[in-house]
């Protein structure tokens, strides 16, 4: 079986604030040796939530599998390690195509700031069957699809 994430763990909103929340745990812990503080009690659950609220966040990820063993797929959610997605049966793949697809995206104007825009370049895998397209991935780095695009040929063949 084969994954591949959505996105990099520091872009990865949730990711990032759980690490952030984890931190703050750390220092609030750390306050309590170098501060004297009358209520040590609330530090300590202060601390503690923020770092299980931090761990449970930085576990969060989504992406898709692939288990060509069972010719089968599917988008998954996953929290503290346990996944969540329906399997979905995959066709016989005939071909891996990598493409690129270009766009502009661009905030929604609100009257007060500026209306930012900025072109983006994906690059996409296609795994094609002998009807239609039945699967596409995106990476932002096409180093990273080459990579990929080649593991999942090598996985194909076999």
């Amino acid at each position: 079986m084969i994954q591949f994430r959505k996105q990099n763990f520091f872009s990865n909103g949730p990711n990032l604030l759980g690490m952030i929340l984890f931190l703050a745990g750390l220092v609030a812990f750390g306050t309590l040796l170098f501060l004297n503080q009358t209520d040590v009690q609330k530090t300590i659950w202060v601390g503690l939530i923020a770092c299980i609220i931090g761990i449970v966040l930085m576990t969060i990820s989504s992406g898709i599998a692939i288990d060509f063993k069972t010719y089968q797929y599917r988008s998954y959610e996953s929290i503290l390690g346990v996944t969540f997605g329906e399997w979905k049966k995959l066709p016989p793949i005939q071909k891996i195509d990598l493409i690129q697809h270009s766009y502009t995206s661009q905030n929604t104007p609100n009257g007060i700031t500026p209306t930012f825009s900025s072109k983006h370049l994906i690059h996409k895998i296609v795994l094609i069957s002998a009807e239609q397209v039945e699967l596409t991935i995106d990476f932002r780095q096409e180093k990273k699809a080459i990579v990929a695009g080649e593991k999942l040929q090598k996985l194909l063949r076999k």
